[in-house]
């Protein structure tokens, strides 16, 4: 396998020493624009998107019941019912919209809702009503 030191370019991770591949790092939590900058509305459509799902919005509440603690995806899948391949299918679009972050313990993946991200998209939504007027 071929390292690539371009920190713009593809990763590729080194095999541990059982010849197991490393999970690549979560992506950054801080995908919140700075303060006084628009709230990018693609952003918006992906996160509603998400969310547009009853199971996506039950893995939601579930997850940001539990807080930045979260869960093991094992504990997600029991919880909600769900096969293991269909959670991660779940998982990865919330993940992928910003609504979820995640984090490697030993061997298990730790999910939580990403709250600055929802609260993000409630900021936006509330603020396009308000300009709407009544």
């Amino acid at each position: 396998m071929a390292f690539n030191s371009n920190p713009g370019g593809p990763r590729h991770e080194a095999p541990d020493r059982r010849g197991m591949l490393a999970v690549p790092p979560p992506p950054p939590t801080d995908l919140m624009p700075h303060a006084g900058t628009a709230v990018d509305e693609g952003r918006v459509v992906a996160m509603l998107s998400a969310l547009g799902q009853e199971i996506r919005l039950d893995l939601w509440r579930l997850l940001a019941e539990h807080g930045s603690e979260g869960l093991a995806a094992g504990v997600i899948a029991a919880r909600l019912s769900l096969a293991p391949s269909s959670l991660s299918f779940h998982l990865q679009q919330l993940t992928q919209a910003g609504l979820l972050v995640h984090r490697r313990s030993s061997r298990r993946i730790i999910y939580a809702a990403n709250r600055a991200m929802m609260h993000e998209l409630l900021g936006f939504l509330s603020q396009t009503a308000d300009a709407a007027g009544d």
